[in-house]
């Protein structure tokens, strides 16, 4: 039926509920063998979603679906259809929960019981976790188990939890959930093996005599604490390329970590890693390098026993993508030995995360594959998640690259699910991407080097993906023919690879090398890679950008707690490390503060400058600023006529082993171009 002819049978339907008023239900039975509770979802979807359809009708969204959206109270239907505009596909079971969670209390008391309900259901949660975790902690010290590490490390969210509660009745029960608190948080940092039975002993003291601690009276005042003397600036020099503004202590555990790409976007969305699993070694050490050893595993996918890593909020990863790849000449999909979305599949029925978090190339969306996308959501179905595939474009989040990535996303808890949202495009670069020269200018320019606008205008585009490739690949590359003509277009030389940017005065086309990547791809700027050349590489070139998993991770911190994280607040944290306040002319204490030396006197002194110098102070510079010769006095002796080659002779006989010749050549382009000598020197 044609929009025309829709909109006409809906007016019809109204106009005969206006003039059948008390019996347009038995018409519509009668007359038009429907059932009136069909008919009035149908009247609402008209009603309310008619300034939709065009836009419904592209999500595909099931008849179902739409009079459960249009027969919800106008704020559910609101966050539904913002939903729906995220690019989300909802069914019917799903547009209940969407639109339920959108829906506000009538008053702000109505929903008091409800919270009260949950609160306590939280603290019997939070007293039964610390439960089971005391008893553990007990057996482990019994037998001398080497656990004990592991259950401080998984303790820390729940000390975190603990610490956030209010105990409301008696104040002793206060006092001693403050003291529990403090013994589960010394024992959560703990990691050295004499701090870590210490702690485990009186944190389990502190659980079996809970309700009746006692703090001990203070003979004298506290003192107070140091004030900060540190300036703003050291404060910032304190953050790292990880440094988040979120805590809301959500803990991950990541697979084919790599280079470190999605765990540096993750851990910038306030996730806490308990485990980084790869198995190379150049990139294992790249992952300690910035994370620290602590919770890097070496070892294979394959047969990976995690044991017990306690809660785990996010399994995320990004499994070899050869059996899907466009770049490989052997494709062969889920029968593909090097194929592991099985292993992962295992270590999350394993661990039964609340969330899942898999990235891999575009060519897992090909219609070869469908069947399988669909068998892998069918067993995460039955493993109780609800899961979603969806192609992220890089580029609209500001990689200067045509890089499309498929993401699943799942989530264990159906209200978590009704909660996600996939992040939209940042500011205007779904339209117009944001150039390769924004994303390496200051690499280019980090060795003295000032782009020309010729390479300015050729960077100003964006730029194809980047291809790390497999162990088995020999050689760095800019990809096939076509792809690396395009890369040639850019200025670039696609033959060799370099180690450094551009030298001053470099003039020609630029030797690439693992910088330019590595900016191309988001990394921080002091992000430590570690291996040979071509190991950095095929790190770089694999990896999830930071800054798209960053979106995605703050997508799924929002989904997980309910409370909408920012990810434009992680990016405003980097910035202000590199945002340096003046320095102020008094100390903390009030007292003046001594002046800094110049930046000329922290420089080498460079002696041996005769053209510097003679450029400097030329008779001939002088002319031109000043109109006037200095007096012939202060020359020796001279012959010839030609006073501008005279005063070249007096100014080489006076610095002494100057190039006669060049000088002489340069004044005589001087005077034929009208440019001054000096400036050309």
């Amino acid at each position: 039926m044609r929009p025309r002819s829709i909109e006409r049978s809906a007016q019809h339907v109204e106009e005969a509920a206006g003039l059948l008023k008390g019996s347009f239900g038995a018409w519509v039975r009668h007359e038009c063998k429907i059932e009136p509770r069909t008919v009035l979802g149908y009247r609402k979807v008209a009603r309310h979603l008619s300034g939709h359809r065009k836009f419904l009708v592209k999500q595909k969204l099931t008849p179902s679906a739409a009079v459960i959206l249009a027969s919800a109270k106008p704020e559910g239907r609101e966050a539904a259809l913002h939903s729906l505009r995220s690019g989300r596909r909802i069914n019917a079971d799903e547009m209940k929960i969407v639109v339920s969670s959108g829906e506000t209390r009538k008053s702000a008391t109505s929903g008091l019981p409800a919270f009260r309900k949950a609160a306590n259901s939280h603290a019997s949660d939070v007293a039964g976790r610390l439960g089971r975790l005391v008893a553990e902690i007990n057996s482990a010290l019994e037998t001398h188990s080497p656990a004990l590490l592991d259950l401080a490390k998984g303790a820390r969210p729940l000390s975190l939890q603990l610490v956030a509660m209010t105990w409301i009745g008696d104040p002793s029960s206060e006092d001693g959930i403050r003291v529990l608190s403090r013994a589960l948080e010394d024992f959560a940092k703990a990691r050295k093996s004499g701090q870590l039975e210490e702690s485990a002993h009186g944190l389990v003291e502190r659980f079996a005599n809970f309700g009746n601690v006692e703090e001990p009276k203070a003979t004298a005042p506290a003192p107070e604490a140091a004030p900060d003397t540190r300036t703003a600036n050291q404060r910032r020099r304190a953050l790292t390329s990880i440094s988040t503004p979120f805590k809301h202590g959500l803990t991950s555990f990541e697979v084919c970590a790599g280079g470190g790409g999605q765990a540096c976007g993750l851990s910038k969305a306030g996730f806490q890693h308990v485990g980084m699993l790869e198995m190379d070694p150049d990139a294992c050490e790249t992952l300690r390098a910035n994370f620290g050893a602590d919770h890097v595993i070496e070892a294979n996918l394959v047969g990976y026993d995690p044991g017990d890593v306690g809660p785990i909020d996010l399994f995320a990863g990004g499994v070899p993508c050869q059996s899907f790849s466009k770049a490989s000449s052997k494709r062969n999909g889920e029968d593909d030995d090097r194929d592991c979305f099985p292993e992962a599949l295992r270590l999350i029925e394993r661990m039964k995360p609340r969330a899942v978090m898999l990235e891999n190339v575009e060519g897992l969306f090909g219609p070869d594959y469908d069947m399988y996308r669909h068998r892998i959501l069918g067993r995460l179905g039955k493993l109780g998640y609800a899961c979603e595939w969806r192609k992220v474009r890089c580029a609209w989040f500001g990689i200067p690259q045509t890089r499309v990535r498929t993401i699943l996303v799942g989530f264990l808890e159906a209200d978590a699910m009704s909660r996600f949202r996939w992040p939209e495009a940042v500011a205007h670069y779904k339209d117009e991407p944001y150039p390769v020269i924004g994303a390496i200018d200051w690499w280019l320019r980090s060795g003295g080097y000032v782009p020309s606008d010729e390479v300015t205008d050729a960077f100003d585009c964006v730029a194809p993906t980047i291809l790390g490739g497999s162990t088995k690949k020999e050689s760095m590359d800019f990809g096939q023919r076509k792809t690396a003509e395009k890369w040639r277009a850019m200025t670039l030389i696609t033959t060799r690879w370099g180690e450094l940017p551009p030298a001053p005065g470099h003039d020609g086309p630029i030797l690439p090398a693992n910088g330019l990547i590595a900016a191309l791809q988001g990394f921080p700027a002091d992000w430590k890679f570690r291996g040979d050349r071509h190991p950095v590489y095929r790190q770089i070139g694999n990896a999830f950008p930071p800054v798209v998993a960053l979106h995605l991770g703050c997508a799924v911190a929002t989904a997980l707690t309910g409370i909408h994280h920012d990810p434009g607040r992680a990016i405003s944290l980097q910035g202000t490390r590199f945002r340096l306040e003046p320095v102020r002319s008094t100390n903390a204490d009030g007292t003046p503060r001594e002046p800094r030396p110049p930046a000329s006197a922290l420089l080498p002194q460079t002696r041996d400058l005769r053209i510097r110098k003679l450029a400097a102070t030329s008779s001939i510079l002088l002319r031109e600023n000043e109109g006037e010769f200095p007096h012939e006095s202060v020359y020796p002796p001279h012959e010839g006529d030609d006073r501008e080659e005279a005063e070249l002779e007096h100014y080489v006989w006076y610095w002494g082993s100057l190039d006669k010749e060049r000088v002489a050549q340069a004044a005589a382009d001087g005077a034929g171009s009208g440019v001054p000598p000096a400036a050309k020197i």
